[in-house]
């Protein structure tokens, strides 16, 4: 056989199961794996250890949490899974987050409300949170549609 038939039938292999959704489920997952990395790395976990860690950390908890979203109730373990992903991925997100005042995204918001209002601690915990919980859940969301 040669190379680039080879090559064409592991593609079709890997491209024959994957959907848009399968694929925006695995990028959503990645985002997740590189904000626990970021996480991680807050801790002085060096680089390249801290994205070893992150994948590792990120792969564990998807698996401990997918009998959540698989609705198979609510077991302990992928209740606890999710809040610490959720938590871990808000610790990612903080150090890009609490820099939402100096967007484009906050000017709008200052000048639709006619105010010079800078984001309050709040609020930026509360987007942070807010980007922990849509990672934590949505590449699980995504994966299942199909």
């Amino acid at each position: 056989m040669n190379a680039a038939r080879y090559a064409g039938s592991v593609t079709r292999k890997l491209s024959s199961g994957m959907t848009a959704n399968k694929a925006t489920a695995i990028i959503i997952w990645l985002v997740g794996a590189w904000l626990t990395a970021q996480a991680i790395s807050q801790l002085g976990v060096p680089d390249p250890m801290h994205w070893v860690f992150g994948l590792a950390i990120q792969w564990v908890l998807t698996k401990a949490e997918s009998p959540l979203w698989r609705g198979k109730g609510y077991p302990k373990m992928a209740v606890g899974a999710t809040l610490v992903d959720t938590a871990i991925n808000s610790a990612g997100a903080w150090p890009y987050v609490k820099n939402i005042g100096q967007t484009d995204f906050w000017a709008m918001i200052r000048e639709i409300g006619d105010t010079q209002t800078e984001p309050t601690k709040a609020t930026i915990v509360a987007i942070s949170f807010g980007v922990g919980v849509f990672t934590a859940a949505a590449a699980e969301y995504f994966w299942n549609l199909d």
